[in-house]
């Protein structure tokens, strides 16, 4: 992780973390845009038979014209277009390439070497698509190399009269095939190879094959003098890295022949090619290099066309493959920031990145707050070394009102036309310095040209605010960030208090519970005088953070939801209703505690769902509804609310087949077996301790046990006698 220090923000605003998405600069494509236009291309250009021409500069469609030895190669590049972006259409256009391969090669003798980019073009083809008929292939052939290959359509390459090739013959059959003018090509040839040997779990000749192509390019004959010198070192650490040989002498080489634009190689060996190979080879060997990959980027597209042109002026539908390859290896993912919250004058500020973050003014018009990134914030890898601007994309004060507040502040030209412009959403109001996640003032550095942190004025209209811009990596890869800040008013009341007015804003619980929180307009949050003025929004907590007292007669059945508002182990109270939305749990039972230890019941039902009504509680009361399936508090008072549900505790007694039923808390009584009684009036509750003490020792034999009919008609009696009531008798059969 790139870890970075304090991110200040800029003049009269506010902000706060909330998401990231991915998006595109105006000026540049990034990788994944080259990618798939660059893969459009190609398919446009595929046979319908799955080949490639092999020059195709200025083609709009394909020319019918087929080369077996570039296929594989050409079709990877169509593979990582799939692998970005999981278009299906991608992926049917390399299977058919592949079978394409298939057919082909099948057409020749098992004798005949083949072309190593094509097996491993299958192979990843295979592994993207679960097909194993691509593999089955590669497997058969591999098998075909070190069993049966002996000639190459230049001559005989197996020297030793036995069929198949050894890795020392492999390697010395590149002088067969491409002659002592082209030694920069051979290790070219040679480097997948490598990664087959070792696909078929053949570890020793992939290493002798590595240490045939070490030699070569690690030879004093082997220098820049000669044709395609880069492309043969690229290639050369690929396949010395990927069985763990030393590469560092040939990678120092090819760093030192990158030229200044970026490019490797020369004009006549072709420099996007020769930069493809070489930025795939540093990015595999853990160097990746930038200026490379800008080069790529900055050379694709001509004449409206999404493809490569080469140094001899041509464009090639291989080389437009290589240069997505070295660029899907590149870097392809989009940075990610991780913030850990805001401070304003160093001071930490309440909220979240789904709600937004709070800060508490002072309504004084000279004072200014600077706000940064809190310590710890980070960023999954290193942004480009620009200033990335974030602009005005919602606001709950209007556009004339802020417009007037910097009016009424006598801001000076031209910092006044630019904030108004800012307003507007034309200017930024802030911008990130990439290379140090700071956040910079916008106007003091587009007008005076100074990096300052930004500052909000302690008189800003309360509000909430969201500003969103684009940030890069140094591959060109973008995301959207936004900042949301509210802005509210801090007061130290006579009484020792201290109170903050909110604007209007809804907030959520950052899981999967979905519950809303419905903060009104001007409200005004007391809390002691110990207050820091930090509102936290709503948290789930554990079931077991507070504990429900059950009612009179009652156990607690189960805990549904325990949510904490505001400040733990602290009760704010409220100049109006807050509405908190918890959803599914209509029907529930629910309370508040403030310590965790003490509990208190809401009983209360609201006379409806409306503002205006609720607002009516008095200071630190609430009510509960349901609305559908949800459950609805309005509450003038922030805690720890939490959800459940009681059972009633039932006495059960039973001797002799008869069986007593007291619940404690509707006041039933019930006599079973042959008979039922239940007593529809709730008695007094001193009755009924005297009655379930009679009834206790009615069926524990305490004295003689009388019979069931006895023990009914003396509950009748007692009962008629005291009370009144009214029973019911039914003889059950």
């Amino acid at each position: 992780m790139v870890s970075w220090k304090l991110l200040k923000v800029s003049i009269f605003l506010f902000i706060i973390l909330t998401g990231v998405l991915g998006s595109v600069s105006a000026t540049t494509w990034t990788p994944t845009e080259v990618i798939t236009a660059g893969t459009d291309r190609l398919i446009a250009l595929q046979n319908a038979n799955g080949s490639w021409d092999w020059d195709v500069p200025d083609k709009t469609a394909p020319t019918t014209t087929t080369y077996l030895n570039i296929a594989g190669v050409t079709a990877e590049g169509v593979l990582d277009a799939y692998k970005v972006t999981g278009d299906v259409k991608y992926l049917d256009a390399a299977k058919k390439t592949g079978d394409y391969i298939i057919l082909e090669i099948n057409k020749l003798s098992d004798a005949r070497h083949f072309n190593a980019f094509n097996m491993v073009f299958l192979k990843d083809l295979a592994e993207v698509s679960g097909d194993t008929i691509y593999s089955d292939f590669v497997t058969k052939k591999m098998n075909d190399l070190f069993t049966k290959v002996t000639n190459h359509t230049y001559g005989v390459i197996s020297t030793d009269g036995v069929d198949g090739l050894t890795a020392e013959e492999l390697v010395a059959a590149e002088d067969v095939i491409r002659g002592t003018a082209m030694d920069g090509i051979k290790s070219w040839d040679l480097y997948h190879f490598v990664e087959l040997a070792k696909y078929v779990g053949n570890n020793v000749y992939a290493t002798q094959i590595a240490n045939g192509i070490k030699s070569q390019i690690e030879n004093a004959s082997y220098n820049d003098s000669i044709s395609n010198f880069e492309l043969g070192l690229a290639a050369g650490i690929i396949a010395l890295k990927e069985v763990e040989l030393s590469y560092n002498p040939s990678l120092e080489r090819l760093i030192a022949k990158q030229n200044l634009d970026g490019s490797f190689g020369t004009i006549s060996d072709g420099q996007v090619q020769a930069t493809s190979y070489s930025l795939i080879a540093l990015t595999f060997s853990g160097n990746k290099n930038n200026l490379g990959l800008s080069y790529l980027r900055n050379k694709f597209r001509y004449n409206e066309l999404n493809g490569w042109k080469e140094s001899d002026g041509k464009e090639y539908a291989e080389v437009n493959s290589e240069a997505i390859q070295a660029i899907f290896n590149y870097d392809v993912t989009s940075p990610t920031m991780t913030v850990t919250g805001f401070t304003a004058d160093s001071l930490t500020m309440s909220g979240d990145k789904l709600n937004g973050f709070v800060l508490n003014t002072n309504n004084n018009s000279t004072k200014e707050y600077l706000i940064q990134f809190a310590d710890g914030t980070s960023s999954s890898e290193f942004l480009s070394d620009e200033y990335f601007g974030l602009k005005l994309i919602s606001s709950t004060v209007s556009v004339n009102d802020l417009k007037e507040y910097y009016t009424a502040r006598n801001v000076p030209e031209p910092f006044l036309t630019y904030l108004k412009d800012a307003v507007d959403g034309t200017n930024p109001f802030v911008y990130i310095k990439g290379n140090t996640i700071r956040l910079i003032d916008a106007a003091r550095h587009d007008i005076l040209g100074t990096d300052t942190d930004m500052a909000i004025p302690g008189d800003y209209p309360l509000g909430t605010y969201v500003v969103s811009g684009k940030i890069y990596d140094l591959a060109g890869n973008e995301v959207i960030v936004i900042y949301k800040l509210i802005v509210a008013r801090k007061i130290s009341n006579e009484d020792g208090t201290k109170s903050v007015t909110l604007p209007k804003m809804n907030l959520s619980s950052d899981d999967t519970s979905s519950i809303q929180v419905e903060i009104p307009e001007g409200l005004v949050v007391t809390g002691n005088s110990s207050w820091t003025g930090i509102l936290n929004a709503p948290s789930l907590k554990e079931i077991t953070y507070v504990t429900p007292i059950a009612s009179k007669g009652k156990n607690i059945n189960s805990t549904g939801s325990v949510i904490e508002l505001g400040v733990s182990n602290m009760k704010l109270t409220f100049n109006k209703a807050v509405r908190i939305l918890i959803p599914g749990q209509a029907g529930k039972l629910v309370g508040y505690s403030v310590s965790g230890t003490d509990f208190t019941p809401i009983t209360t039902i609201c006379a409806d769902d409306t503002q205006t009504t609720n607002n009516l509680l008095s200071t630190g009361k609430d009510c509960k509804l349901n609305v559908g399936s949800d459950l609805i508090i309005w509450t003038k008072h922030f805690t720890t609310f939490v959800t459940y549900t009681e059972t009633p505790i039932i006495h059960e007694h039973n001797r002799n087949n008869d069986e007593y039923r007291y619940i404690e808390s509707t006041g039933e009584v019930i006599v079973t077996e042959s008979k039922v009684i239940k007593l529809s009036t709730h008695p007094s509750d001193n009755f009924f301790t005297g009655l379930s003490k009679f009834l206790t020792g009615a069926v524990t034999g305490i004295g003689n046990f009388v019979s069931s009919g006895a023990v009914i008609m003396s509950l009748l009696t007692l009962l008629i006698a005291v009370v009144g009531l009214t029973v019911i008798v039914k003889l059950r059969k």
